[in-house]
């Protein structure tokens, strides 16, 4: 924390950088968002004291990049954001693979934990990937095909999965109908 103070006692600046949150004493308020804010008190006789607070918060974020496509698959995709952009510069999931860009492939459904650091400062974020429920379609005789060749009806319905879903009807000799 870097505090600057500028005499004259009516006004003072001061600069903090925190990780997740700052608690600022002048006005006993807990930040949670960088920004810059003021505080002004009565300091008697009818003057006034007003302080500003600029504030970096540090935080990592995990952002799901791509879902899992299917039942099954392990093909789900989550990237890291740092604030301030470019703070970290190493990153590791589930402690296990390691790279510099905080971008991660293949991951199966489940809770993943991403730690980042820059040697100086560490925080860690979890993300909790999951899978879609399996693929049920069903098929349902309207009226069956008569034996004296009259044609039938069916209808089917999709449940599970991961949508939109894409249907063909084929024949007998799997021609798409």
């Amino acid at each position: 924390t870097t505090i600057t103070v500028t005499t004259g006692g009516s006004s003072s600046n001061s600069s903090a950088t925190a990780t997740g949150s700052y608690y600022w004493a002048a006005n006993g308020v807990t930040y949670t968002q960088s920004g810059t804010y003021t505080y002004t008190s009565s300091a008697g006789a009818g003057c006034t004291n007003t302080i500003t607070l600029y504030l970096t918060i540090r935080h990592l974020e995990v952002m799901i990049d791509q879902e899992i496509s299917c039942y099954g698959s392990s093909d789900a995709s989550i990237q890291s954001v740092d604030y301030p952009s470019g703070l970290f510069t190493s990153f590791t999931l589930d402690s296990t693979q390691t790279n510099a860009y905080g971008y991660f492939t293949g991951l199966a459904p489940g809770i993943h934990t991403l730690c980042a650091t820059n040697g100086l400062y560490s925080e860690c974020a979890t993300v909790d990937i999951t899978e879609p429920p399996p693929l049920l379609p069903q098929i349902t005789i309207v009226s069956p095909v008569t034996c004296t060749g009259d044609s039938g009806v069916i209808t089917h319905s999709i449940n599970g999965g991961t949508p939109p879903y894409l249907v063909y009807w084929m024949d007998s000799s799997n021609n798409i109908i």
